[in-house]
This record gives structure tokens, C-alpha cells and sequence, in this order.
């Protein structure tokens, strides 16, 4: 891949081109004409004639982007220097004087020179960039490593309509119309400079071939009640498979140990370290590296389901404008937590006039343990009874229903 000097290093080796190109003398000698790489408008026309080609444009080129994903790791670490892929286009202009026929001259054989040089060989990009080493203004191009890219650059002219190219023109302030064509060159493929974490080396390759039914999940359910709702929730998986000489339920951030499992079921407990929220469930068989030794090593391993972990919440009993949440499960680090305020009707049956608040408790910071008990300050909330709930990383406790109503639990605020 090359470095950012790449895109330099290519209008470069194109000036390079242009240059030997005029320098060729049959059938007859432009006599001071040089390229230049400047703005059109910016063109001293009256110093003589000459080719100009501008970078006017760069696009992503979306067949070598895709080819660059993914670029990191489940632990967001940079797996391989991450790279863009660009097309450059170019504007060609020849100018001279008018009846010397001297833009006509040059236009022919700056084409004729690209056709003949479409693909940018790596010892002409080597030779230009070499050549520039001792230049005062250009001199850091040696450093480009144009050449080394996998992809060699390639040149195509673009046919331009009449109006596409005034559109292109009219970019340029008061520069007048010179004969020109448009060029792409493709692809340019820039790689950042960064430091990669590199992968342990394996230690002993090894292939290990077992009988038997494919590991995976098929479905799951949870018991008592028909979502999950923090420790103490038994699941239980269904599948093929699914036991192992040594078996393990991810579930989440979790590892689960299951109580009881067949080749078609397993049975897990929920603790206190599987958070609320939506979670990926995995089934992992793990064998001992060495016969009966303690290390062990992933054999096999399920496809994920989804499973719904959702909180409850019980209130404390109101301090002064302060109330105790006791949050199941415990609350993890990073973890959004918004209690949910609905008013309910008074003891005479009223019904509420009242807006339902929100109100947002400071997340966990990174580092710090699990918290189960959380103060909520109810000084901005009115007086009267409230139905309360949480959401946990976007997912609802449920309130107990009492009748036909969700009445519980409740929060009651009173009159200071």
C-alpha cells in the first residue's frame, strides 16, 4: 500500500510523462513549452505554451473500500492498518498560440503519451521519484511509496460533455476556455500509519475431529414467567449438541455454568453478573489442552439467540424528597438507567391531570463495581402517587398489575 504522499506522487509521475513527451522532438519542436500543475486560473498563458494538468477532484473508489472492512476487532483494536482507496481525476489543458495551432499540437501527443504510459509502471513511478530527490520543493516525494502499492495505477479518459465541461470551467474564476480533457486515475490505495496489536504466534497447530450431532441452538425459553427478569430466572436451551466434556452458557458479558444438560437441553441459572438488557446466548465446548491437564481450550461452539434480561425495581420508603431504588440486577458500568414517573389516580379515584416524568441517573463509570441501590431526588416531582418504572440500556421493568390497572410499584410524594 502506499503512504499519504501517494496522491502527490501521482500527479508527479503525470507532469514526468507530459514532460518527456514534449521533449520529444519529431516532427517538430515545441520550443519553451513545460507543464505545469497549477490552477487554470492561475495559468501565465502570455510566458508561452504549455500543458497544465490540475487535480480538480477525488472520489472514493468503492470496490477496493469494501475490500478494506472490517478493520478492527471485537475489542475495537486495529487488526490491520485501516486503508482508503481513491480515484483521482484530472484536468488536461493545452494552450499556445492560437494560429500556430500549438494547443492542438500538445493535446495530441500529451494523449498519445498517456495511452501509451495507461498503466503507471513501478520502475517509471521509481525512476520519477528518484529524479525528485535532489529538488528543493519536491525533494520529499523520494519518500513516497507509490510503487509499492499492490494495485498498479491506472489512466482513463473520461469523455466530457459540452456541459459537463463548462460546469468544470466555471469552477475556475475568470480563467479562460483552453482545450482540455479529463483523465481518472485509478486506484490509489493510501494506508494510515499506525501501531497494530499483534496477535500471539500459535504454539502447536492442531486439528481435532469429533463424532457426533452439530452444536445448535434451536430456541430457548425461560422459567417462571415468559421473560427473563434477573437472577434467578432458570433458562433453558434446546438444540444438538449441546453437551460437551466441558460445557459453558455465554450469556452476554456472563459465563454460566448449566445445572443439568442432555445432548437436546440445557438448563442455566441466572446470577447477579448477567445484566439487564438484550443478550447474545452462546453454547461453548471447551476440552483440556493436555490429557488431565487444567487448561483448557474452545472445541465447538452455537450459534447465538437473543435473550431479554429485564430489571425490577423496588422502592424504599421516602426520606424528606429522597427515595432508595433497588435495582435487580445490579446496575453494570456504562449501563443507561431512566426511571419512569406515570401518575395514578388519587385515593378518590380522580383521574390524574399530571404528566409523566423522566428522569436520567448518572451512568456508572468505567472501573467501578456493580450498584444495586440508587437515590433518586424527587424534589421537581409533584405531589401524589406514582407508578414507577425502569428502563435498563432500553429495556422496561414490568409493573405488577393490580385489577385491571398496572398498579405497583408506587412512589407517593408529599406535601414538604
Amino acid at each position: 500500500m502506499s503512504n499519504d504522499l501517494a496522491v502527490a506522487a501521482v500527479t508527479a509521475v503525470l507532469r514526468a510523462v507530459l514532460e518527456r513527451a514534449l521533449a520529444h522532438t519529431p516532427p517538430r519542436a515545441l520550443d519553451g513549452a513545460r507543464v505545469t500543475t497549477v490552477r487554470p486560473d492561475r495559468l501565465a498563458i502570455q510566458d508561452g505554451p504549455g500543458l497544465n494538468v490540475f487535480l480538480y477532484g477525488v472520489s472514493p473508489n468503492h470496490g477496493w473500500n469494501l475490500h478494506d472492512l472490517p478493520t478492527r476487532g471485537s475489542d475495537s483494536a486495529l487488526r490491520h492498518p485501516p486503508l482508503v482507496a481513491l480515484d483521482l481525476h484530472y484536468l488536461l489543458s493545452a494552450y499556445g498560440a492560437d494560429d500556430a495551432l500549438d494547443a492542438q499540437r500538445m493535446i495530441a501527443r500529451a494523449m498519445a503519451a498517456l495511452h501509451r504510459d495507461a498503466v503507471l509502471a513501478r520502475p517509471l513511478i521509481a525512476s520519477v521519484l528518484d529524479d525528485l530527490r535532489e529538488d528543493h520543493v519536491l525533494g520529499f516525494l523520494a519518500e513516497a511509496d507509490l510503487a509499492d502499492q499492490v494495485e498498479l495505477v491506472k489512466l482513463t479518459a473520461q469523455s466530457l460533455s459540452l456541459d459537463e465541461l463548462s460546469k468544470l470551467w466555471s469552477m475556475f474564476v475568470q480563467a479562460p476556455f483552453e482545450l482540455s480533457v479529463a483523465y481518472t486515475a485509478s486506484v490509489v490505495l493510501v494506508e494510515s500509519d499506525v501501531d497494530l496489536r499483534a496477535p500471539l504466534p500459535v504454539r502447536e497447530p492442531r486439528v481435532v475431529v469429533s463424532p457426533g450431532p452439530l452444536l445448535q441452538l434451536t430456541s430457548l425459553g425461560t422459567r417462571p414467567g415468559p421473560t427473563a427478569s434477573g437472577a434467578g430466572t432458570e433458562v433453558v436451551l434446546d438444540g444438538t449438541g449441546l453437551s460437551g466434556p466441558h460445557t459453558e452458557v455465554h450469556v452476554g458479558p456472563a459465563t454460566l455454568t448449566p445445572r443439568e444438560g442432555t445432548a437436546t437441553r440445557l438448563t442455566v441459572l441466572l446470577d447477579a453478573t448477567v445484566p439487564a438488557g438484550v443478550h447474545a446466548v452462546r453454547v461453548r465446548h471447551r476440552e483440556p489442552v493436555t490429557a488431565g491437564g487444567a487448561e483448557l481450550r474452545m472445541v465447538a461452539q452455537s450459534n447465538v439467540l437473543a435473550l431479554t434480561v429485564r430489571p425490577s425495581v423496588v422502592p424504599g420508603p421516602v426520606t424528606g424528597t429522597t427515595v432508595v431504588l433497588r435495582i435487580d440486577p445490579p446496575v453494570q458500568p456504562g449501563q443507561q438507567v431512566r426511571v419512569q414517573l406515570d401518575p395514578l389516580p388519587d385515593e378518590a379515584g380522580t383521574a390524574p391531570t399530571l404528566r409523566a416524568r423522566t428522569i436520567r441517573l448518572p451512568p456508572r463509570a468505567p472501573g467501578q463495581g456493580p450498584l444495586q441501590e440508587h437515590p433518586l431526588d424527587l424534589a421537581d416531582v409533584p405531589v401524589g402517587p406514582w407508578l414507577l418504572r425502569v428502563q435498563v440500556d432500553g429495556v422496561d421493568s414490568t409493573p405488577e398489575v393490580l385489577g385491571d390497572l398496572y398498579a405497583a410499584p408506587t412512589v407517593t410524594v408529599s406535601a414538604p
